[in-house]
């Protein structure tokens, strides 16, 4: 086992087709290589968004955006994702 991602969340449904959530992250990475051991500490915002659903397809989006935390760094990441 080479990687250990633990996420937590809590959410709120604005309406129907918009959600928000937020939560904490934490990672465990250890080298295959060396056998290096590192933690990543991350915050997390979501938007999910149901545009349209009908009969025949469904679009949805997901917006998130991440703070993240390496252990060996002391700089923190911003990361935006989207799906």
């Amino acid at each position: 086992l080479n990687e250990v991602l633990m996420l937590g969340g809590l959410g709120y449904q604005i309406n129907p087709s918009l959600s928000l959530f937020v939560g904490p992250g934490w990672v465990f990475n250890k080298s295959p290589g060396n056998g290096n051991i590192s933690h990543e500490y991350r915050l997390w915002e979501q938007l999910n968004w149901n545009v349209t659903t009908n009969s025949v397809y469904s679009l949805l989006l997901r917006s998130r955006l991440e703070e993240r935390k390496h252990s060996n760094y002391s700089q923190i990441a911003n990361r935006l994702r989207e799906r």
